[in-house]
């Protein structure tokens, strides 16, 4: 009797499986082939997608913002290593983009089936629920990052110590190099959003940990940097609310406050002639939607847990004229703040496949260029970073000729080189203290010194 209960369980369980994946493939056919290339939008579209809005999307003819297909550019052709440093430890090489290959399709795999699985969501509400229920805190070893609540309902990952002199190295290596080229240059270093003062921080979180160490080892080696945790506080800023409740990124209102601070730096360093009265949040509008936005940490606990936030898109009072140019989309456009947002990330109705943080500069992209038509004889701006630069760089250009921004992890050809084949004035290194730079499997690839 016992052996039939197994046989009839365990052949229902693969059936359950098995109809998984068929669901899986079946939805991922249905939008990549119905209505990614035959255009389809019929009630049997409606059916197939009756829990995932986000997935009838027709990415090619949306009108509200460009498609999420990239255009690939091997960057490292338009701009090449030099010989030796591509020769050298080939092996090695060989070895590190084979893994490197097998972990974004490990990513991928995963990505895809999240999205596509049926009633994915609440499949994850539900464990979620059970978890709160009987309290099980239990993680896999592997799994130190892991969303816990600070200060009321603030949730934040937890990050463990790292040795920082690679990281160190890096940075420094790229500051002796920007010197000899003659360009002026600064380190940001953005906050973590636990702050130092939180009862997790030096015990289960090590964020600002690391960030003291970065910091006391660019001063050792005479790297200018900018300390923003400090400016915040210096500031009077609460620093929890500086972030999203329910995002690692800082609020779209601290990138503009951020902004400022660098034009600071950017008047002292280059004689920008910023106005910094411009960064004032008084000279704003802000559009802000109710309860619309959960950020990546509050989807990681589902709605069980986490609640909805706000979410401002914020104007400038004065008009601008920018053009955006982003290779990667196929994308140049003139016009007033606008051409700086995606409007296509924010999803009504659907909060687990809305990024409304992406709709700044367009979300991830190797380059992305933001030129001031009505400040021909300002400053040319480098910023190299990561996803907290989005909500920087434009409230920046309003005040220079052109601000570009360079992200790493999408970009891979030589930042050596690309800095010498254009004309900047200045360098910013803006990271957050999520950066993958900090490990040492990315500070190497990420750099090429």
């Amino acid at each position: 009797k016992q052996n039939k209960i197994l046989f009839i369980t365990s052949r229902v369980i693969v059936c359950v499986l098995i109809f998984f994946m068929c669901s899986v493939f079946f939805r991922m056919f249905t939008r990549f082939v119905l209505v990614q290339k035959l255009n389809m939008d019929n009630v049997f579209v409606d059916i197939v997608m009756f829990d995932a809005e986000g997935l009838k999307m027709n990415d090619e003819v949306n009108a509200e913002g460009p498609a999420d297909e990239k255009i690939y550019i091997d960057w490292s052709e338009l701009y090449p290593y030099e010989e030796d440093i591509v020769s050298e430890d080939s092996d090695n090489s060989i070895f590190s983009s084979f893994v490197s290959a097998v972990f974004n399709v490990e990513n991928g795999i995963s990505a895809y089936t999240n999205d596509n699985l049926i009633l994915y969501p609440s499949f994850v509400e539900g464990a979620n629920a059970y978890k709160n229920i009987v309290d099980w805190e239990l993680y896999p070893p592997d799994e130190y990052n892991q969303v816990v609540v600070v200060e009321g309902d603030y949730l934040a990952r937890m990050d463990r110590a790292t040795d920082a002199d690679l990281y160190i190295d890096s940075v420094t290596s790229f500051d002796k190099f920007i010197e000899g080229e003659n360009i002026p240059y600064v380190f940001v270093q953005a906050p973590s959003k636990v702050c130092t003062e939180d009862d997790e921080s030096g015990v289960i979180d090590f964020s600002n940990q690391n960030i003291a160490a970065i910091l006391k080892g660019l001063e050792k080696n005479k790297v200018d940097y900018i300390d923003l945790h400090e400016e915040l506080h210096s500031a009077k800023m609460e620093h929890h609310a500086s972030f999203y409740n329910t995002d690692h990124h800082w609020k779209a209102e601290t990138g503009l406050w951020a902004a400022g601070v660098i034009s600071e730096w950017l008047n002292e360093s280059v004689d920008a002639e910023i106005d910094i009265s411009v960064f004032g949040p008084e000279n704003y509008r802000y559009d802000t939607y109710e309860d619309v936005f959960l950020g990546s940490q509050g989807k990681k606990l589902t709605l069980s847990t986490a609640t909805t936030e706000d979410f401002s898109y914020i104007y400038p009072n004065k008009p601008v004229n920018f053009t955006i140019d982003i290779p990667t989309l196929a994308l140049n456009e003139t016009g007033d703040f606008d051409v700086i947002y995606d409007y296509s990330q924010y999803i009504s109705g659907n909060i687990y496949d809305s990024n409304m943080y992406a709709s700044y500069m367009h979300s991830l992209n190797a380059i992305t260029t933001i030129t001031n038509n009505d400040c021909p004889g300002g400053k040319n701006i480098l910023i190299v970073g990561d996803s907290f630069n989005w909500s920087v760089a434009p409230f920046l250009a309003q005040e220079v000729s052109s601000v570009t921004f360079l992200e790493l992890t999408e970009f891979n050809g030589s930042l050596e080189k690309y800095v010498k084949n254009n004309k900047f004035d200045a360098v910013v290194m803006l990271y957050s203290a999520l950066s993958e730079f900090l490990t040492e499997s990315t500070a190497k690839e990420r750099f090429d010194f």
